[in-house]
């Protein structure tokens, strides 16, 4: 009977729940909670946030949120954002309110009433062009120093994308629009969209075809080419040759004009024999390629018996491949043949010798583009666009030659030099010939 009533209560009782498990998974929970806690706060100081505002910003603040805040309705906040009629007094007050909550207008829900929503794009040919992330830089700071964000896109050399994602950035109601070296021209279909939307726009043209027709900045390859031209003429080159790719459809043309110009004012030329230029482009184009198309302008040039005794190349990157190649081939740089290059890279610092080059201002190139594409924007007088009768403004931005170890004297000076400095000095003791 003992063990019965035993029984009968054991299967009577509830069981009892298990401590440590319990104790485990509310453990567990707190360490999640915790991992999410900390979490948030790193990311909180990664964009500069002070931690206690961490569970603030995990939800959007809404007009609901400021309306409370500052003790008004919900439609006192409305006409403060949409900046209708309300009383100063009133208007500080939410103010207040909304800056202590950390209070944003969505900037699409602002365009659709009208506003602007502070947005620019920039549309770029390819971010693993040599010379965009100087430009990207120079463009964004300066549209975060006028208030705005900067989208980039990029478009790998595809056109057709340029359009596309045209046609995106105007959905998204963007105040402006720019367009980096190739990626567009005034007669593009991705501009064309661009301005007939009304989207105010700005284009930084390697060349000057087209620059009249909209708000644009200019590489003035003219005035590069000329110092170019000078210095290679004041170091007694005549046989001057040119290395440039079909990649570089817009600016390659305009510096061979550009150089043989400047040549003939000083009674040379480039003969059609001295130019080479690389049948090489696609979307997926990259640096290394470009190296190849120098090094095949070397083998393709030096060859010829009377060679160029000075080359200028479209970019460093050919000019590095051709002197690589050149001193592959037995050839002396600067001794045999003077090289310079377009740009002013990195590699061109570090290239041996080093290049002389033309030194492309690629922070400032980015800089004065957002500069006229605001004054695009300002021209129009809704601030949201540009009409056809907008005047448009051009900036001329200029490359400065930078000499150095590439390029010397044409080879016949040299070896005379060279015999000079082997005969004694008449020279005071003590003072260096030169």
């Amino acid at each position: 009977m003992q063990s019965s009533g035993l029984g009968q209560s054991r299967t009577s009782r509830s069981p009892r729940p298990n401590r440590a498990r319990t104790d485990l998974d509310r453990r567990g929970r707190l360490a999640k909670d915790e991992r999410l806690r900390l979490r948030s706060c790193i990311d909180a100081l990664r964009l500069g946030m002070k931690v206690g505002d961490v569970n603030q910003r995990r939800r959007r603040v809404t007009i609901k949120d400021v309306a409370r805040e500052a003790g008004v309705a919900s439609a006192t906040v409305s006409n403060w954002i949409n900046e209708r009629r309300i009383s100063p007094g009133t208007s500080a007050i939410v103010a207040a309110a909304a800056a202590r909550l950390g209070y944003r207008p969505s900037g699409l829900a602002r365009s659709m009433r009208g506003h602007p929503t502070s947005i620019l794009g920039l549309i770029v040919p390819s971010v693993t062009n040599h010379s965009m992330p100087a430009i990207v830089r120079g463009a964004e700071d300066k549209a975060s120093e006028a208030g705005y964000l900067l989208f980039v896109s990029n478009i790998d050399r595809d056109w057709e994308k340029a359009l596309e994602h045209t046609l995106a950035m105007i959905d998204h109601d963007v105040d402006g629009l720019a367009y980096a070296f190739s990626v567009a021209t005034p007669a593009d279909p991705a501009v064309k969209a661009a301005r007939e939307a009304g989207v105010p726009v700005g284009l930084l043209l390697p060349s000057r075809a087209g620059s009249d027709q909209v708000a644009s900045v200019v590489l003035d390859n003219a005035s590069a080419m000329d110092d170019a031209a000078d210095h290679l003429w004041g170091l007694g080159h005549r046989r001057v040759g040119y290395v440039s790719m079909t990649a570089s459809t817009n600016s390659g043309p305009e510096r061979l004009t550009s150089l043989r110009l400047a040549l003939r004012a000083r009674g040379g030329d480039v003969p059609d024999d001295f130019v080479y230029i690389d049948d090489v482009s696609g979307p997926r184009f990259t640096d290394y390629e470009a190296i190849e198309c120098g090094r095949r302008g070397a083998a393709f040039l030096l060859s010829k018996p009377d060679r160029p005794t000075a080359i200028c190349a479209v970019t460093d990157l050919l000019a590095v491949g051709f002197l690589q190649a050149a001193r592959e081939l037995g050839f002396r740089v600067p001794e045999d043949v003077s090289i310079v290059g377009f740009d002013d890279l990195a590699v061109a610092r570090v290239a041996s010798p080093p290049l002389t080059t033309l030194a492309v201002p690629g922070y400032a190139l980015g800089q004065t583009l957002i500069d006229v594409l605001l004054e695009a924007a300002r021209a129009d007088g809704s601030g949201h666009g540009v009409g056809s009768g907008t005047p448009h403004t051009t900036h001329v931005v200029s490359a400065t030659l930078v000499a150095r170890g590439s390029t010397g004297p044409v080879p016949e000076r040299a070896h005379n030099a060279r015999r000079g400095r082997r005969r004694p000095s008449a020279s005071p003791k003590g003072v260096a010939s030169v």
